[in-house]
Protein backbone atom coordinates (compact mmCIF):
# COMPACT_ATOMS: atom_id res chain seq x y z
CA UNK A 1 0.00 0.00 0.00
CA UNK A 2 1.54 3.23 -1.29
CA UNK A 3 0.06 6.55 0.21
CA UNK A 4 0.74 10.11 -1.30
CA UNK A 5 0.23 13.16 1.10
CA UNK A 6 1.07 16.88 -0.45
CA UNK A 7 2.56 17.54 2.43
CA UNK A 8 5.39 16.02 3.47
CA UNK A 9 4.46 16.91 7.16
CA UNK A 10 0.82 15.36 6.72
CA UNK A 11 2.69 11.79 6.18
CA UNK A 12 4.95 11.68 9.11
CA UNK A 13 2.08 12.61 11.07
CA UNK A 14 0.31 9.68 9.69
CA UNK A 15 3.63 7.52 10.16
CA UNK A 16 3.44 8.51 14.27
CA UNK A 17 -0.27 7.75 14.72
CA UNK A 18 -0.10 4.43 12.89
CA UNK A 19 2.88 3.13 15.42
CA UNK A 20 0.98 5.02 17.99
CA UNK A 21 -1.57 1.76 17.03
CA UNK A 22 0.97 -0.65 17.17
CA UNK A 23 1.33 -1.90 20.39
CA UNK A 24 4.53 -4.06 19.40
CA UNK A 25 6.89 -4.91 16.50
CA UNK A 26 4.27 -6.86 13.76
CA UNK A 27 7.30 -9.11 11.77
CA UNK A 28 4.29 -8.98 8.62
CA UNK A 29 3.25 -5.47 8.64
CA UNK A 30 6.35 -2.79 7.65
CA UNK A 31 5.96 0.84 7.67
CA UNK A 32 8.40 3.23 5.59
CA UNK A 33 8.53 6.51 5.03
CA UNK A 34 9.51 8.35 2.02
CA UNK A 35 9.55 12.38 1.56
CA UNK A 36 5.47 12.63 1.08
CA UNK A 37 4.63 8.73 1.13
CA UNK A 38 3.86 6.25 3.61
CA UNK A 39 4.57 2.79 2.48
CA UNK A 40 2.83 0.01 3.89
CA UNK A 41 4.11 -3.66 3.19
CA UNK A 42 1.82 -6.36 5.09
CA UNK A 43 2.73 -10.15 4.50
CA UNK A 44 -0.34 -11.93 5.68
CA UNK A 45 -3.46 -10.87 7.58
CA UNK A 46 -4.17 -7.66 5.22
CA UNK A 47 -7.54 -6.98 6.28
CA UNK A 48 -6.60 -7.50 9.98
CA UNK A 49 -3.88 -5.34 9.64
CA UNK A 50 -5.67 -2.58 7.37
CA UNK A 51 -8.85 -2.30 9.90
CA UNK A 52 -7.04 -2.57 13.30
CA UNK A 53 -4.20 -0.31 12.55
CA UNK A 54 -4.49 1.66 9.09
CA UNK A 55 -7.67 2.66 9.14
CA UNK A 56 -8.25 3.93 12.91
CA UNK A 57 -5.17 5.85 12.52
CA UNK A 58 -6.38 7.96 8.88
CA UNK A 59 -9.52 8.50 10.60
CA UNK A 60 -7.52 9.65 13.87
CA UNK A 61 -5.52 11.86 11.30
CA UNK A 62 -8.75 13.09 9.70
CA UNK A 63 -11.27 14.07 12.67
CA UNK A 64 -8.77 15.18 14.93
CA UNK A 65 -5.57 16.51 12.87
CA UNK A 66 -6.83 17.86 9.54
CA UNK A 67 -10.56 18.65 10.12
CA UNK A 68 -10.25 22.07 11.90
CA UNK A 69 -8.34 22.93 8.05
CA UNK A 70 -11.35 21.71 6.38
CA UNK A 71 -13.53 23.38 8.62
CA UNK A 72 -11.38 26.64 8.03
CA UNK A 73 -11.67 26.35 3.91
CA UNK A 74 -15.28 25.37 3.78
CA UNK A 75 -16.42 28.11 5.94
CA UNK A 76 -14.24 30.68 3.31
CA UNK A 77 -14.63 28.94 0.39
CA UNK A 78 -18.45 27.95 0.23
CA UNK A 79 -19.74 30.43 3.04
CA UNK A 80 -16.89 33.44 2.48
CA UNK A 81 -16.14 34.41 5.67
CA UNK A 82 -12.33 35.41 5.22
CA UNK A 83 -11.45 37.22 8.90
CA UNK A 84 -9.45 34.79 10.59
CA UNK A 85 -11.08 35.54 14.04
CA UNK A 86 -15.05 35.12 13.03
CA UNK A 87 -13.53 31.78 11.26
CA UNK A 88 -12.27 30.71 14.66
CA UNK A 89 -15.62 31.49 15.79
CA UNK A 90 -17.39 29.93 13.54
CA UNK A 91 -15.34 26.83 14.53
CA UNK A 92 -15.91 27.26 18.04
CA UNK A 93 -19.21 27.25 17.53
CA UNK A 94 -18.86 24.25 15.46
CA UNK A 95 -17.43 22.28 18.05
CA UNK A 96 -19.69 23.32 20.81
CA UNK A 97 -22.93 22.20 18.43
CA UNK A 98 -21.30 19.01 17.02
CA UNK A 99 -21.76 16.47 20.34
CA UNK A 100 -25.02 17.46 21.06
CA UNK A 101 -26.34 17.31 17.52
CA UNK A 102 -24.49 13.76 16.79
CA UNK A 103 -25.97 12.80 19.74
CA UNK A 104 -29.35 13.90 19.75
CA UNK A 105 -29.71 12.64 16.04
CA UNK A 106 -29.01 8.43 16.97
CA UNK A 107 -30.07 7.62 13.27
CA UNK A 108 -27.00 9.64 11.46
CA UNK A 109 -23.69 8.39 11.73
CA UNK A 110 -20.83 10.45 13.57
CA UNK A 111 -18.25 11.86 11.78
CA UNK A 112 -15.76 9.43 12.56
CA UNK A 113 -17.93 6.58 11.80
CA UNK A 114 -18.44 8.30 8.36
CA UNK A 115 -14.51 8.52 7.84
CA UNK A 116 -13.66 4.85 8.93
CA UNK A 117 -16.68 3.21 6.84
CA UNK A 118 -15.32 4.93 3.48
CA UNK A 119 -11.77 4.01 4.53
CA UNK A 120 -12.57 0.38 4.80
CA UNK A 121 -14.55 0.00 1.40
CA UNK A 122 -11.70 1.85 -0.17
CA UNK A 123 -8.34 0.34 1.22
CA UNK A 124 -7.00 -2.78 0.28
CA UNK A 125 -3.65 -4.13 0.54
CA UNK A 126 -1.67 -3.33 -2.78
CA UNK A 127 -3.84 -0.07 -3.44
CA UNK A 128 -1.81 3.59 -4.36
CA UNK A 129 -3.84 6.25 -3.71
CA UNK A 130 -3.32 10.32 -2.97
CA UNK A 131 -4.84 10.79 0.54
CA UNK A 132 -5.85 14.38 -0.19
CA UNK A 133 -7.69 13.07 -3.24
CA UNK A 134 -9.18 10.72 -1.28
CA UNK A 135 -10.57 13.50 1.06
CA UNK A 136 -12.08 15.23 -2.07
CA UNK A 137 -13.32 12.23 -3.85
CA UNK A 138 -13.77 9.68 -1.04
CA UNK A 139 -15.28 11.90 2.30
CA UNK A 140 -17.64 13.73 0.56
CA UNK A 141 -20.27 12.89 3.08
CA UNK A 142 -18.03 13.60 5.65
CA UNK A 143 -17.14 17.08 4.53
CA UNK A 144 -20.88 17.46 3.46
CA UNK A 145 -21.71 17.04 7.38
CA UNK A 146 -19.36 19.50 7.95
CA UNK A 147 -20.67 22.08 6.12
CA UNK A 148 -23.88 21.09 7.65
CA UNK A 149 -22.66 21.50 10.92
CA UNK A 150 -20.76 25.39 9.82
CA UNK A 151 -24.32 26.63 8.59
CA UNK A 152 -26.18 25.58 11.98
CA UNK A 153 -22.64 27.26 13.60
CA UNK A 154 -23.20 30.53 11.78
CA UNK A 155 -26.71 31.25 12.45
CA UNK A 156 -25.97 30.27 16.28
CA UNK A 157 -22.89 32.91 15.34
CA UNK A 158 -24.91 35.28 13.55
CA UNK A 159 -27.65 35.31 16.79
CA UNK A 160 -24.65 35.88 18.80
CA UNK A 161 -23.79 38.80 16.86
CA UNK A 162 -27.14 40.27 17.49
CA UNK A 163 -27.85 39.85 20.64
CA UNK A 164 -24.37 41.50 21.87
CA UNK A 165 -25.82 44.66 19.81
CA UNK A 166 -29.05 44.23 21.55
CA UNK A 167 -27.12 44.49 24.62
CA UNK A 168 -24.91 47.61 23.98
CA UNK A 169 -28.16 49.68 22.49
CA UNK A 170 -29.53 48.69 25.70
CA UNK A 171 -26.14 49.75 27.65
CA UNK A 172 -26.01 53.18 25.16
CA UNK A 173 -30.02 53.94 26.74
CA UNK A 174 -28.56 53.43 30.46
CA UNK A 175 -26.25 55.65 30.03
CA UNK A 176 -28.15 58.69 28.16
CA UNK A 177 -31.09 57.92 30.25
CA UNK A 178 -31.42 60.37 33.77
CA UNK A 179 -31.64 57.82 36.84
CA UNK A 180 -35.01 57.53 38.63
CA UNK A 181 -33.40 55.95 41.45
CA UNK A 182 -30.74 55.80 43.30
CA UNK A 183 -30.43 52.47 44.51
CA UNK A 184 -33.00 49.90 43.80
CA UNK A 185 -32.78 46.54 45.26
CA UNK A 186 -34.28 43.23 42.85
CA UNK A 187 -34.98 39.84 44.59
CA UNK A 188 -35.58 36.64 42.60
CA UNK A 189 -37.81 34.32 44.22
CA UNK A 190 -38.63 31.33 41.51
CA UNK A 191 -39.48 32.45 38.70
CA UNK A 192 -40.96 36.34 39.96
CA UNK A 193 -38.57 39.06 40.42
CA UNK A 194 -39.79 41.93 43.48
CA UNK A 195 -38.38 45.59 43.36
CA UNK A 196 -37.67 47.34 46.37
CA UNK A 197 -36.28 51.30 47.05
CA UNK A 198 -33.20 51.99 49.39
CA UNK A 199 -35.94 51.76 52.02
CA UNK A 200 -36.85 48.43 51.16
CA UNK A 201 -40.56 49.54 50.37
CA UNK A 202 -42.04 47.55 47.41
CA UNK A 203 -41.43 49.72 44.31
CA UNK A 204 -45.19 48.82 42.13
CA UNK A 205 -46.39 52.24 40.79
CA UNK A 206 -43.15 53.24 38.69
CA UNK A 207 -43.57 49.53 37.04
CA UNK A 208 -46.99 50.16 36.57
CA UNK A 209 -46.24 53.24 34.42
CA UNK A 210 -44.11 51.34 31.65
CA UNK A 211 -45.53 51.08 28.31
CA UNK A 212 -46.42 48.47 26.32
CA UNK A 213 -43.99 49.76 22.69
CA UNK A 214 -41.50 50.14 25.42
CA UNK A 215 -41.19 46.23 26.46
CA UNK A 216 -39.62 46.30 22.67
CA UNK A 217 -36.25 48.07 21.55
CA UNK A 218 -34.53 47.70 18.13
CA UNK A 219 -36.48 44.71 17.51
CA UNK A 220 -36.00 42.61 20.32
CA UNK A 221 -38.42 42.17 23.05
CA UNK A 222 -37.28 42.72 26.48
CA UNK A 223 -38.31 40.76 29.07
CA UNK A 224 -41.26 42.42 30.96
CA UNK A 225 -40.93 41.06 34.46
CA UNK A 226 -37.23 42.44 35.27
CA UNK A 227 -35.39 43.68 32.37
CA UNK A 228 -37.87 46.27 31.11
CA UNK A 229 -38.79 47.81 34.52
CA UNK A 230 -34.91 48.24 35.44
CA UNK A 231 -34.28 49.32 31.96
CA UNK A 232 -37.03 52.17 32.02
CA UNK A 233 -35.69 53.14 36.11
CA UNK A 234 -32.33 53.13 34.98
CA UNK A 235 -31.51 53.01 38.45
CA UNK A 236 -27.50 54.21 39.79
CA UNK A 237 -27.02 50.97 41.60
CA UNK A 238 -28.45 47.42 41.25
CA UNK A 239 -28.34 44.95 44.18
CA UNK A 240 -30.04 41.63 43.45
CA UNK A 241 -30.49 38.57 45.35
CA UNK A 242 -30.52 35.21 43.99
CA UNK A 243 -30.54 31.58 44.44
CA UNK A 244 -30.00 30.70 40.95
CA UNK A 245 -26.54 32.95 39.69
CA UNK A 246 -26.11 31.25 35.88
CA UNK A 247 -30.06 31.54 35.35
CA UNK A 248 -30.02 33.42 32.17
CA UNK A 249 -32.02 36.38 33.09
CA UNK A 250 -29.53 37.36 36.08
CA UNK A 251 -26.77 36.20 33.00
CA UNK A 252 -28.35 39.37 30.94
CA UNK A 253 -28.59 42.10 33.70
CA UNK A 254 -25.45 41.43 34.73
CA UNK A 255 -24.26 41.59 30.80
CA UNK A 256 -26.44 45.02 30.99
CA UNK A 257 -26.03 46.71 34.10
CA UNK A 258 -22.30 45.88 34.03
CA UNK A 259 -20.80 47.93 37.18
CA UNK A 260 -24.39 49.24 38.15
CA UNK A 261 -25.05 45.90 39.73
CA UNK A 262 -24.01 43.70 42.19
CA UNK A 263 -25.47 40.36 43.11
CA UNK A 264 -26.02 38.31 46.44
CA UNK A 265 -27.15 35.46 47.88
CA UNK A 266 -30.76 35.57 48.61
CA UNK A 267 -31.11 35.18 52.08
CA UNK A 268 -28.79 38.43 52.38
CA UNK A 269 -32.09 40.34 51.33
CA UNK A 270 -33.44 39.28 54.97
CA UNK A 271 -30.82 39.77 56.70
CA UNK A 272 -30.73 43.34 55.89
CA UNK A 273 -34.02 43.91 55.78
CA UNK A 274 -34.86 42.75 59.25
Amino acid sequence: MHISFEKSSDAEDVYKIIQEFINEPIQYMDIALEECTLYINIEKDELFCIHTYVVPALTKFVTEWKETLYLQEIISNIFYFHDEMEQQNIIQMVYSLVDEVECSTMKEKKREEIVTQSLKKFLSKNISFSFDAFVTFRLKEYLKRLEEYIELAIDEYKLEQDYQDFIESLRKYIFAKTPTFDLIHVVHEKDAFLFYDREYKAITHHIQLIEEDFVTINGFEVDKQVIAPLLFLAPKEIHLYTYFFDHGVVQTLMNIFQERIQCHQYEQFNNIKN
